[in-house]
């Protein structure tokens, strides 16, 4: 079986089990019954934005743009939590 990135859907030429999957950002899904025992991100900001995405899904039209700015919600995550909680009260900008 491949890798597939959890949040983005990229499929990566790499087996799970091997010595390549160490690259990867790596966490058990403990919480989806029935779902994937590992989920594979490229860092832990990814994994991060999952999670929000996850638990909040009003954010679900704001996805793409979310992901594309991934490296840039990991350096602000604080600002990012504060536009989570609250989108007009907060100074985040993308």
């Amino acid at each position: 079986m491949y890798i597939t990135n959890t949040l983005t859907g990229k499929k990566y030429d790499i087996k799970m089990g091997t010595i390549p999957e160490r690259k990867f950002f790596r966490v058990s899904n403990g919480w989806e019954a029935g779902a994937i025992d590992k989920m594979y991100f490229e860092n832990e900001a990814e994994y991060k934005l999952h999670r929000v995405l996850e638990d909040n899904p009003r954010l679900t039209s704001h996805r793409g743009v979310l992901i594309s700015k991934v490296e840039m919600l990991g350096r602000n995550w604080e600002s990012f939590q504060d536009w989570v909680q609250d989108p007009t009260s907060a100074s985040m900008s993308f």
